[in-house]
């Protein structure tokens, strides 16, 4: 489905000092559902202890109607042909100066694809479903600079992105 979404938003999620997946490996909140010994975490939003979870910030919100203005795009609740689409499924950071790997600033690119929403479908060469309303395969691209962004260039020509303590290789 697509229109009328409520939250399409890139996060940031910082892990120092969240328990990582060693510490939660093997406990009974890792165990498949309804296997013995296998326990829910509790509702409510409090973690058994020893459990400390990861902080995350709004970093792009999808849908914010300036944003989409300016590409043509609208987050309508009866969808038209220029409807954001339900889900994005694609996420890339790239560097802005490829030229220059200790620039901190980035191209983010969010993409999704149509969900078969064409006016005809086609699957090996033949039709298997049609549609009133096509979507469009869609990438949005920002320029940024992450926050608490740091990159260290490796005289080898390697660089380190640094974001909020979560190290990227690249």
């Amino acid at each position: 489905t697509f229109g009328g979404a409520l939250y399409k938003n890139v996060n940031l999620a910082d892990l120092n000092g969240a328990t990582n997946l060693r510490g939660i490996a093997g406990m009974p909140y890792d165990l498949e559902n309804g296997m013995p010994g296998q326990l829910d975490l509790p509702s409510g939003g409090t973690l058994p202890a020893g459990l400390i979870p990861l902080t995350r910030q709004d970093f792009i919100g999808l849908l914010e109607p300036s944003d989409l203005a300016q590409f043509g795009l609208n987050n309508n609740t009866t969808p038209d042909g220029n409807t954001i689409c339900e889900k994005w499924e694609a996420l890339a950071l790239v560097p802005w100066d490829l030229a220059d790997p200790a620039n901190d600033d980035f191209l983010l690119l969010v993409g999704n694809d149509n969900d078969f929403r064409a006016n005809t479908v086609y699957h090996n060469g033949s039709v298997v479903g049609s549609n009133g309303l096509s979507v469009d395969t869609m990438l949005l691209a920002y320029h940024l600079t992450p926050p608490g962004a740091s990159v260290t260039v490796f005289p080898e020509g390697f660089a380190w992105l640094t974001i909020l303590g979560l190290g990227l290789a690249g």
